[in-house]
């Protein structure tokens, strides 16, 4: 196995749940710099916004219930040490993310890169507010690319 691929597959789990930390903590300010421009409104209206769970759309890379079972530690840990800051998650296929999307049932997504590029075409997303950038023996890499594989006696070069 290359060693890119090894590092990926060893590393991305915490450098994903750090990628879901830094989205949270950029989140939480732009929500605290809303909250103060409307200090106006009722403290009933301000409780029920409060209130309302910022809801992440996670791809099924895997079984759904393996992504549920890899992410609600995360997602209780953040609610239990965040209590006035309501976070939920669905684990969904490509067709159900993006039906979330267009309907807006969604607030956050973690896609990978380009599903993404699609979906910023498709739905108008906004720009990614964090990406993950991998890195192969200590240096970060700077592409996103594939291999296609085809029998020898194809001749497809």
């Amino acid at each position: 196995m290359p060693d890119c691929l090894r590092t990926i597959l060893r590393c991305w789990p915490l450098r994903l749940a750090a990628l879901l930390c830094l989205t949270l903590v950029i989140s939480v300010g732009h929500a605290e710099e809303a909250a103060n421009a409307t200090i106006a409104e009722t403290t009933a209206n301000a409780t029920v916004k409060a209130k309302k769970a910022a809801k992440f759309g996670i791809l099924a890379v895997r079984p759904k219930a393996e992504g549920m079972a890899r992410w609600q530690p995360l997602f209780d840990y953040l609610n239990i040490s965040h209590p006035g800051l309501a976070l939920s998650f669905e684990i969904l296929t490509y067709p159900e993310l993006e039906a979330a999307i267009r309907h807006q049932r969604v607030d956050f997504v973690l896609t990978q890169p380009a599903h993404y590029l699609l979906l910023a075409q498709r739905e108008n997303l906004q720009s990614p507010i964090a990406t993950l950038v991998e890195q192969e023996n200590g240096k970060p890499l700077s592409g996103f690319g594939g291999v296609i594989v085809t029998r020898p006696e194809l001749k497809i070069r």
